[in-house]
């Protein structure tokens, strides 16, 4: 994900696994609001990324990812710079995947440093998925809707 203003927030969804991911209807939230994904959503693909924007964005998606635009002009309230966090949860409100970073120990009692303005964290390598901090590392690329 990557985080400075509301108009180049965006959170990207990696898909590992053989079959693909129907996230319509699923849920993003920060520290003070959730987004529900549109229920228009084309599944991400087996290997496949989507990219989570919100209604304005900035972002370039590439069109090898599925782009998932919320209506909101904020995913949550705006992702803060300091510390915030992001919940992934599915429609039975089951947590998929989390983060939180920077001040923000609500996921991970030592969260992994806040990026810099316009920078952002990723999984490397990309992928890795151990529920732990250590999978996150700031990146001074940010790569959204391919491989870090």
């Amino acid at each position: 994900f990557s985080e400075g203003t509301s108009s180049n927030d965006w959170v990207e969804l990696f898909n590992p696994t053989d079959s693909s991911v129907d996230v319509s209807g699923w849920t993003i939230t920060d520290n003070n609001s959730s987004d529900t994904l549109p229920l228009s959503v084309t599944p991400i693909p087996a290997g496949g990324y989507a990219v989570i924007i919100a209604s304005g964005s900035t972002v370039t998606v590439p069109g090898s990812a599925i782009r998932i635009e919320l209506s909101s002009t904020t995913i949550g309230n705006g992702l803060a710079i300091g510390g915030d966090k992001v919940i992934i949860n599915d429609l039975s409100s089951t947590s998929v995947d989390a983060v939180s970073w920077g001040s923000d120990t609500s996921v991970f009692p030592t969260p992994p440093a806040a990026p810099a303005a316009s920078k952002s964290l990723a999984r490397l390598p990309n992928g890795t998925d151990s529920d732990t901090a250590s999978d996150w590392s700031s990146s001074s690329s940010p790569t959204p809707g391919v491989g870090n």
